[in-house]
């Protein structure tokens, strides 16, 4: 999923729930599910669709886009994916496309009042454009080819990647920019810092999947996480998320059987692991509603 970091204090982090399938493994998906530490009840299940993905929390902090899988019936030959939004308590959940396409990775704009998405004309399809649509699901509209869509902080930008390199956008379509063209790996899932001066994206190569920033000022590529030299179980890092404050950044790690989430906060040297929990993906901090 992409997705910006929205400035304010930190609230909860959402995320998609895995359970074990037979063999023990952690490959079901179980819903969305919310964590917020402090509360009464820390761990809350928002959704019980095991198709549901790619939750993104909006500006003020009080909705959630998604994406669910449609499946084939008498109005729809073929299965199909669509963005639903929802309240943050899981309540008021509405449909926003129709279900006929392969929508993908919602993020919302900066006022809140649309959603970018990644639109293929089927599901698992390799053509891939960035679509807006509005919260009421009116007003459809594409922008241009490519996928992961994520809305800067400051308004003035749309990263998202296309032919494996981050990219940025002006807001309209216009002003395309290559961020990482000499990268030499294939990025995804970019992320604005809640400054909007860096984006946080993963990018694999071979058998190795590794956390990085792109800084928009100079273009400047660092790698925030390693692999272990001697490497039993070697991790494979995607997902990267900002915290509203900027002082840390989350992300998934998986080892091929396991998955969790790892909190890493920003230091010198850039990142020191701070711990993990759950069997989990794709988590987004949410900006704790009132404190932008």
């Amino acid at each position: 999923a992409a997705d910006a970091a929205w400035p304010g204090s930190n609230g909860a982090i959402f995320f998609v729930e895995l359970a074990a399938d037979e063999e023990g493994l952690d490959r079901s998906p179980d819903g969305i599910w919310r964590r917020a530490p402090g509360e009464r009840r820390p761990r809350v299940q928002l959704t019980a669709d095991s198709s549901d993905g790619e939750p993104t929390v909006s500006p003020n902090g009080q909705w959630i886009a998604f994406s669910r899988v449609i499946p084939a019936g008498e109005t729809q030959p073929t299965v199909g994916r669509a963005i639903f939004m929802m309240r943050t308590d899981g309540s008021g959940v509405s449909q926003l496309t129709d279900g006929r396409h392969g929508d993908s990775a919602p993020a919302f704009t900066r006022s809140g009042r649309r959603i970018l998405f990644t639109r293929s004309p089927r599901v698992e399809a390799p053509r891939a454009s960035i679509y807006s649509v509005r919260t009421d699901g009116t007003g459809l509209r594409r922008l241009t080819s490519g996928h992961e869509p994520t809305f800067s902080p400051r308004g003035n930008l749309v990263a998202f990647i296309r032919g494996a390199h981050v990219h940025t956008m002006r807001p309209d379509g216009s002003r395309i920019r290559d961020l990482t063209p000499r990268l030499g790996k294939a990025a995804n899932e970019p992320d604005f810092s809640p400054s909007g001066r860096a984006i946080a994206f993963a990018a694999s190569e071979e058998s190795e999947s590794h956390i990085y920033t792109v800084r928009l000022r100079d273009g400047k590529i660092s790698q925030l996480t390693r692999t272990p030299d001697r490497c039993g179980r070697c991790e494979l890092y995607s997902d990267p998320a900002y915290a509203p404050d900027g002082r840390a950044l989350i992300a998934t790690a998986t080892d091929y059987f396991h998955f969790r989430m790892e909190t890493v906060r920003f230091t010198r040297p850039p990142l020191t692991e701070l711990g993990h929990f759950g069997a989990l993906k794709e988590p987004v901090w949410q900006p704790r509603p009132g404190s932008r």
